[in-house]
């Protein structure tokens, strides 16, 4: 089996319009894939990661899953998201950057999301740990994220 990359693109993150390379993250990164009805879960495992390693050392993004969104409804869309970016940059540390602690990344056509297999996000999130090259080292989607997640972490920054 051919290792796994995400595709040669840059998305920009909604609220701070930090570029994210797909193809070169330079450090070990986490996307949690979610939408409003498994947000909890998303902020559950965001701090789940950043109590054990700071954003210098693990990039966590939320990827969203927008494909339903009409495209005359994704600028309401965008400004929502951006609402809760700034709610969630004011529960952070002075010392914690809100640009890398709070990455929300859209995915308008749902292409990243169906390109790693994760379906029904709004019901259950999944999660994909690359390592610092892009390389997938392991994904899950199911009622345990937790564990996993600290499983294929450990892998990635080994």
């Amino acid at each position: 089996m051919s290792p796994v990359r995400l595709p040669d693109k840059t998305l920009t993150a909604i609220g701070s319009g930090r570029k994210i390379d797909l193809q070169n993250f330079g450090l070990p990164t986490v996307f949690i894939f979610h939408y409003r009805g498994t947000a909890d879960i998303a902020r559950t495992l965001n701090d789940f990661i950043r109590d054990k390693y700071p954003a210098t050392e693990v990039l966590v993004a939320s990827v969203l899953d927008l494909h339903s969104i009409p495209k005359l409804a994704r600028g309401a869309t965008e400004a929502m998201i951006g609402r809760e970016y700034k709610k969630a940059a004011e529960e952070l540390k002075a010392d914690q950057p809100t640009e890398d602690y709070v990455v929300l990344l859209a995915d308008w056509n749902g292409g990243m999301t169906k390109a790693l297999g994760f379906k029904n996000t709004d019901k259950t999130a999944g999660l994909a740990v690359f390592d610092s090259s892009g390389y997938l080292v392991g994904k899950y989607q199911g009622d345990e994220p937790q564990d996993a997640l600290l499983s294929i972490l450990e892998q990635a920054l080994s």
